[in-house]
């Protein structure tokens, strides 16, 4: 099963930030908290965890890029992480 793992709400009247760093890479499996990148607010800079488990199949961000409150951030494959769910 396909998902995209979204960007969260960072707080009252934050609307986007700013991508420092991305953790992962395709191909990747990653776990359910596990950090998918550092982004940065006009008030503080926060790892942003995958709501999700399963392989990385793709990528929405970079960094340098400014990413809007539930933008993909990457898509994941699923299937192997039923168990999460």
């Amino acid at each position: 099963m396909a998902i995209d793992v979204q960007l969260p709400d960072l707080g009252d009247g934050i609307e986007s930030g700013d991508v420092l760093a991305v953790h992962v890479s395709v191909g990747d499996t990653i776990e359910k908290g596990q950090t998918l990148i550092e982004i940065e607010t006009d008030k503080a800079t926060v790892d942003v965890p995958s709501t999700q488990g399963g392989k990385v199949t793709k990528i929405h961000v970079k960094a340098g890029d400014t990413v809007a409150v539930h933008a993909p951030l990457v898509s994941l494959d699923a299937a192997e992480a039923e168990g999460d769910l």
